[in-house]
Parts: C-alpha cells; structure tokens; sequence
C-alpha cells in the first residue's frame, strides 16, 4: 500500500486579489477577446487577462486594480477602429542590406523597436525586440529560417528580408516602428451605454462614480464627437440618479492646435479630457 501524501503548489501572491477600492469606476474599451457589450466585475489581474487578454482595455482595468483597488467593471466595445502599425524606419551601423516589415492589426498601442544582436542571415543572426520604447528588451532570438516572427500577444508580425548583402542583417542594426490601438465610434459606446444601463438596473444598489473611456482618439475632431455623444449619456445617468463623471482622451493623436479648435465651443462639467499620457 502507497504511503498517503499530498502535494501542495505555492502561488505568490495568492490569489492576486486587489485591495478594496474607495470608487466605483466602469471602464470602456477594446481588447483582444471576451464577450462584447456587457459589464462585468473583476477583483484580480488574473481575471482581467483571462476574460481580456490584451488590448487598451485589459491595460486600463489591470492598473487600476494595482493603484485604486477593486472590484472594477469592464465592458468590451467591439472596436470597429482596427489597430495597425506604421512604417519600420531602420538604424543602420553600417552597410547591411537586411530590413524588417511589420504587418497585422495590432492589439495595443506600441512603440517597437528590433535590435540586431548578431550579424548574419536569416537563421543565423539574432535579435532581440522592445513594445514599450526600448525601456524593457526581450532575450536574443535567432532570426527565423523563413524570415517570419510572429510577436506574441500583439497580433503583428515581423518579417525579415535579408536584401542582396554581402552583410544582411549587422549588430547594433535598430528597426524601429509604432502602432495604434483599436478603438471605437460612437455607435459603439452607445451600445456599452446599454448595456451598462441593463447592468444597473439588474443591480439598483450599485452606485458608479465614473465611467472612462480608455485608448487615444486619432483626431481632436473625432474626440469632439464622442464627447458630444458622452454629454448626453452622462445626462442620462444622472437623470437615473447615477451622478458619475467621465473621463476621455482628447484626441492625443492629433496636435495640440486642432485639439484645442475641435473643443473650442464644447463644455461638460461632468467630462474631463485628457491629452497626452498619464
């Protein structure tokens, strides 16, 4: 007969539940799965990436949990805005002729950076790849014999055209490029409206203190819209005895200028913009 035991995996920290929040704040947004135009309630990271994976949205709800505490609600727009990524401007050390492409409808906003780690072609160089600004770097990788890389959780893909040598790919070689998130038009936010006004009406004891809207608008003129839109859900609200606020991006894909035009004429006691990153 075996002798009786018991194995036990220790997880840190725990559950990962957050610490009790003060604010009921309702977050808006896109992500890379999980069902769409429903609030749902979370108390951990780990729900969040389970239900989200990735995206504006996924982001938002995560840090929130770390810095205010929980629960927080998520509700999934659909984000008929899709995300994509820019052109790949590359650094050269010296005359190699290798470049890099990227393609693929990105997840999040990134700023990308591939740096060449070993000086070869396909199959032999390395690199190594930064979605943050260069701030945080994966380990070496040996550029794919196909030439392909498929970034992990960010729905891009990184191409490698070695060009006619004879030095293809050279260490210290940069390839640097941007992306821009998915997001949503004002239909779509009408929708998580509804769904939120469902969700309140199942649950009257729930009082919200805010609603945000997480991702960047392209233009000013475009958040301008959605802040016209957002006025008169806000009035809504309130109508129902839910005095929240919002909070949105202003357009921090535009300028300064056309963001101050675009909400020269506009004002909401309820609306904050915000412009840039915080």
């Amino acid at each position: 007969m075996p002798i009786p035991n018991q194995a036990f995996t220790i997880r840190d920290p725990g559950l990962g539940l957050a610490s009790p929040g003060e604010n009921v704040f309702v977050y808006f947004g896109c992500a890379s799965q999980g069902s769409i135009t429903e609030v749902k309630s979370f108390s951990s990271p780990a729900a969040i990436v389970a239900e989200y994976s990735q995206g504006p949205l996924a982001e938002a709800l995560c840090h929130a949990l770390v810095v205010g505490g929980g629960p927080v609600f998520g509700c999934r727009l659909s984000g008929t805005i899709a995300g994509a990524a820019g052109a790949v401007v590359k650094t050269a050390i010296g005359t190699s002729t290798g470049t890099v492409t990227v393609a693929g409808a990105a997840f999040d906003r990134y700023e990308a950076a591939v740096e060449i780690m070993t000086t070869g072609a396909v199959g032999v160089g390395e690199f190594r790849y930064s979605l943050d600004g260069e701030r945080t770097f994966t380990e070496a990788l040996t550029i794919p014999t196909g030439g392909t890389y498929a970034v992990p959780n960010t729905n891009l893909t990184l191409t490698f055209v070695p060009g006619a040598g004879p030095v293809f790919f050279q260490k210290g070689d940069l390839h640097r490029f941007t992306s821009t998130a998915p997001h949503y038009s004002t239909t779509e936010v009408a929708l998580g409206i509804a769904a939120l006004n469902t969700f309140l009406t199942i649950n009257p004891e729930t009082a919200i203190d805010a609603l945000v809207l997480t991702g960047r608008n392209a233009l000013g003129a475009g958040a301008a819209t959605l802040f016209g839109a957002m006025s008169t859900h806000m009035a809504a609200l309130a109508a129902r005895y839910q005095f929240a606020g919002c909070m949105m991006d202003a357009g921090s894909g535009d300028t300064e200028v056309n963001v101050k035009t675009a909400f020269a004429s506009l004002a909401d006691a309820r609306i904050c913009i915000v412009y840039g990153d915080v």
